[in-house]
């Protein structure tokens, strides 16, 4: 036989065509048969070298809240559900609100930043109570943070879609930030937790919860807006107070921000570059599942966001959290963080003289004329102010003016005399107890400087008096009175009680050239003024030349050189 000859056939063709010619292999048949024989043993399968993947939807463990208000602060909560491979293991992630805020979130619609914000902000009331952590929320989406308006602990939500209540809160923020610094300057604390070892004052944490920032990019409030996030980044945390923000890009945070965030997480975002841009040249890339997430610990991580209930769809979610926003605010008894105050768009009798500021104003002798936009609170004549002057730009102010005065007087109680000057019989049915006509007031005015007089001397007197002037311009030369003598009554009158209110036009008193008009403007301490106080320049007070317009239900009330817009009765009963 030659060397090329071989002594056998070879059989791996043979093989090879049979099993080509089979629909499985002698090695899957023998796994199958394995695998069979180990479920009928019920054998247990080996430990794996590697943990399962993290669950799509997770939700939070169940968090005692009731039990847990009863106890100390603990901002450390669950967020979600960490993976770590290094380690093999799956634990929590604690989102601690002390050390991670300021803190952004950032990833592409519908991945579940609304969501993970919702369970930040549950899971926090769940582990405090009312009185340890307070939220404000500024909404600039889709309503994501809504379902958390009603908890207890929420002092208010704003967005864009009303500006008046967005300005507030920043105002409101504002000032929280001063007076928190005011308060740790006083006892050199330089955080919150010095301040309350030195003064036993417990003071709230404050979250303020910054949903859809990209979405005020392009508004024109947006310098305003950042103005204040500025400040809640760069010296919010120190004070107690926390900010976090959920943002599309994260390039939409100006840099001036991002230098001062203290936490990054993201979860997926379709464009690509903006893995490097959060979390470096490292960062992997995200899977396309909301939820997931990634936070840089001891290294970068992946997370599975919890959910805020145990309801998946969006809508039974929003249900159950009103629902627990509901028990918990039947639940809590303490006091509730203060609401932005915020005005109806038309302010009717009922409401205003249903106001408490009204009410004590009333109970008091004072007489209430008109709501501050900005506090809502009642203003008007207080006594201590000597005197007071209405002076109306447009017929509704005088209308509604008037008519809240004369309602107000006649809700004073029985030791309360109102007169008018009325010499055209306006006033016969107002309900005044003495009206006096132009026959009769040289005298009345004669009688009242001998009253003051009088009580300067016997001081037990009971009754007070209310005297309304209208139409003081074109009334005034008939007072026969000189300008002392109504200086008299005017200024050590107020101090026996006997009260003067006047009004009139506000072009024709500010430029009246009698000298009992005169004596009048020229002694304003308080006052409704109808136009801007940029627009006259008689009446000191603050000027604004960005004030805006005069609304038609709108006056400027004056008080110590400081104005505030202020909103009229614009609805009246029949």
């Amino acid at each position: 036989m030659g060397q090329a000859e071989l002594l056998t056939a070879d059989l791996s063709l043979a093989n090879e065509e049979q099993q080509s010619d089979t629909e499985e292999t002698e090695l899957e048949a023998v796994v199958e048969q394995i695998k069979n024989e180990a479920e009928k043993l019920h054998v247990p399968l080996p430990s794996k070298p590697w943990l399962p993947p993290l669950a799509k939807v997770m939700v939070a463990p169940e968090i005692d809240w009731r039990a847990n208000w009863q106890t100390d602060r603990d901002l450390k909560v669950p967020l979600g559900m960490l993976d770590i491979p290094s380690k093999q293991k799956q634990e929590p992630l604690m989102f601690d609100l002390a050390e991670f805020a300021p803190a952004v979130l950032v990833g592409s619609s519908g991945y579940g930043k609304s969501t993970l914000l919702q369970t930040l902000v549950v899971n926090l009331a769940k582990q405090n109570s009312p009185a340890q952590v307070q939220f404000y929320l500024l909404d600039f989406g889709t309503n994501g943070l809504l379902p958390l308006r009603d908890l207890p602990h929420t002092a208010d939500i704003a967005g864009l879609d009303d500006r008046e209540k967005l300005f507030k809160m920043l105002r409101i923020l504002e000032r929280l930030l001063d007076q928190r610094k005011a308060k740790f300057q006083e006892v050199a604390a330089s955080n919150l937790a010095q301040y309350q070892m030195e003064t036993g004052e417990k003071l709230p944490v404050i979250l303020v919860a910054v949903d859809a920032y990209d979405n005020i990019t392009e508004d024109e409030a947006r310098e305003r807006i950042d103005q204040v996030l500025n400040r809640l980044i760069r010296e919010g945390q120190a004070l107690g107070v926390n900010i976090v923000i959920t943002a599309n890009r994260i390039n939409s945070l100006r840099a001036t921000m991002l230098a001062n965030i203290n936490k990054r997480l993201s979860l997926y975002m379709v464009d690509k570059d903006e893995y490097k841009s959060m979390q470096g040249y490292q960062a992997p890339i995200q899977s396309p599942i909301p939820g997931r997430g990634q936070i840089e610990l001891e290294e970068i991580l992946d997370f599975q966001a919890y959910l805020p209930t145990k309801q998946a769809d969006v809508l039974a979610s929003a249900k159950e959290l009103r629902e627990l926003a509901e028990v918990m605010s039947d639940t809590w008894t303490g006091d509730l963080p203060a609401k932005v105050p915020m005005l109806p768009k038309e302010i009717s009798e009922e409401y205003f003289f249903g106001q408490d500021s009204v009410k004590e104003m009333i109970s008091k002798g004072h007489i209430p004329l008109a709501l501050v936009k900005e506090t809502t609170m009642a203003v008007g004549f207080k006594p201590q102010m000597k005197y007071f002057v209405i002076m109306e730009d447009t017929p509704q102010q005088e209308d509604s003016l008037e008519q809240t005065l004369i309602v107000s007087l006649s809700k004073l109680d029985s030791n309360y005399v109102k007169y008018v000057i009325d010499f055209d019989e306006d006033y016969l049915n107002s309900g005044f107890d003495e009206i006096i006509t132009s026959e009769m007031v040289g005298e009345f005015f004669k009688e009242i400087e001998e009253l003051v007089m009088y009580r300067e001397n016997h001081p037990d007197y009971v009754t007070k008096h209310y005297i309304y002037v209208p139409n003081l311009v074109d009334n005034a030369n008939s007072f026969m009175l000189t300008e002392g003598h109504l200086k008299k009554i005017l200024y050590q009158g107020s101090s026996v009680g006997i009260y003067f209110i006047f009004r009139d036009e506000q072009s024709k008193l500010l430029t009246a050239y009698d000298p009992i008009s005169k004596v009048v403007r020229n002694g304003i301490m308080s006052c409704m003024l109808g136009t801007r106080v940029a627009d006259q320049n008689y009446i000191k007070a603050k000027k604004d030349f960005k004030e805006p317009p005069i609304g038609m239900n709108e006056i400027n009330f004056v008080e110590a050189s400081k104005a505030s817009r202020s909103c009229l009765i614009t609805k009246w009963e029949k």
